[in-house]
């Protein structure tokens, strides 16, 4: 039994993780040769394995976010793929018997569940992370696809910008549709601060519900999305935002010397004061 958590185990289980990050990578990649399940299967493997290793992930073999977002607006047809690191949602919007899919939730350790006809399924629901697409978002709509990250590790390290530092899980969400709509597609958004985010020493930070800009290679809290209201029943952030991206809450540290934390803003102490 000692020798299973000995070196040369260790060293097994790193290059086996390793090597189906490069599968994962390798299928993700080549789109062509494989069916969408084959390709949910690919992206939830491949998030498991950076979650389950420990390594600085290699470049060569890691998705940019653009091409997770890609892959995840491509995926056709209607199912999920769910595990304790990530859910993956592709679901028809017109399922009959007044079925409506309006989202998708996760908790930590249980997984992924599709959210339909009623909201309360989130907003009444003790998650970690969650997504409602609004009514007036789908007119033209055929599928909704969502990817949700619980532990976002290749997400983390993208953006060291203004100090910013990604907090919660991620979601991806796209809409695929027949028709045009001169409607923006409206979503709520559900965070909560992951507890190896918490600050650290009474720190005080500024959240912001962001969007990870592909162009600029970094979080962007633009005035698409609302400034996130903390909901203290459930602990966790809420915003709206008016599009689809790859979401996030993003804290930002208050200087401590300067600054207080005001109504979830860092505020110079005169500001605040007046």
């Amino acid at each position: 039994m000692k020798q299973k958590y000995g070196i040369k185990y260790l060293h097994f289980l790193f290059y086996y993780l390793i090597s189906l990050q490069k599968i994962a990578v390798d299928i993700l990649r080549n789109l062509t040769i494989a069916t969408p399940t084959d390709i949910a299967n690919a992206l939830s493997l491949y998030i498991n394995s950076l979650t389950d290793s420990n390594s600085s992930p290699n470049p060569d073999e890691t998705l940019t976010p653009k091409e997770v977002d890609d892959i995840v607006g491509n995926l056709t047809g209607s199912f999920t793929k769910n595990t304790s690191e990530s859910f993956i949602m592709v679901q028809q919007l017109n399922q009959g018997e007044n079925i409506t899919v309006l989202g998708a939730s996760f908790k930590r350790d249980i997984g992924g569940n599709i959210v339909k006809n009623t909201k309360d399924e989130i907003i009444n629901s003790n998650i970690s992370v969650g997504a409602l697409i609004s009514d007036q978002s789908l007119e033209g709509a055929t599928s909704l696809n969502m990817l949700i990250i619980d532990k976002p590790i290749s997400y983390a390290k993208l953006d060291n910008s203004d100090h910013k530092k990604l907090v919660s899980s991620v979601i991806v969400v796209a809409l695929q549709r027949n028709r045009s709509s001169t409607n923006l597609p409206y979503i709520s958004l559900y965070f909560r601060v992951l507890n190896e985010y918490q600050p650290l020493d009474n720190a005080m930070y500024s959240y912001s519900c962001s969007f990870y800009d592909m162009d600029a290679s970094k979080w962007n809290d633009s005035a698409d999305c609302t400034k996130p209201i903390y909901n203290t029943m459930f602990k966790r952030y809420e915003c709206n935002c008016s599009h689809l991206s790859t979401f996030a809450l993003v804290g930002s540290p208050c200087d401590t010397d300067t600054e207080v934390l005001d109504n979830g803003i860092c505020k110079s102490k005169t500001v605040a004061q007046v």
